[in-house]
């Protein structure tokens, strides 16, 4: 039977801790599960030691909510047009109340773990 390939994708508003990542990867661990990938979308804050400790379990990308530039790209590359990037992506909120929604966190998270597989970042 072929081995099922488990990523996760992680909302928050900063990657501050550790410890709640290194617990989950553990448990999984514990458990025989492998984790293949993890996607932290994070509003404000991100430390990179986080991210390259979190890197020795698994490949971690971290994704700053209204900051990809390679997402609305690759979006146009599928023939989405500047509408349908708008409504799926966009962060309207985020300037005038300093939040996001939670339907653009998930696309965020959806689309970017579906294309990040695909599609060579650098």
């Amino acid at each position: 039977m072929k081995q099922l390939k488990i990523a996760f994708g992680v909302i928050t508003r900063n990657i501050n801790s550790i410890t709640p990542f290194i617990n989950f990867l553990n448990n999984a661990q514990n458990y025989g599960h492998s984790i293949a990938s993890i996607m932290l979308i994070y509003k404000d804050i991100v430390d990179n030691e986080i991210t390259k400790k979190l890197n020795k379990y698994c490949p971690v990308d971290a994704i700053q909510l209204g900051k990809s530039t390679f997402l609305p790209k690759q979006l146009k590359s599928f023939n989405f047009n500047e509408e349908e990037i708008k409504a799926l992506i966009c962060t309207p909120c985020l300037e005038k109340y300093n939040m996001v929604s939670y339907g653009t966190c998930r696309n965020y998270t959806l689309l970017n773990n579906h294309y990040c597989t695909n599609v060579n970042l650098e």
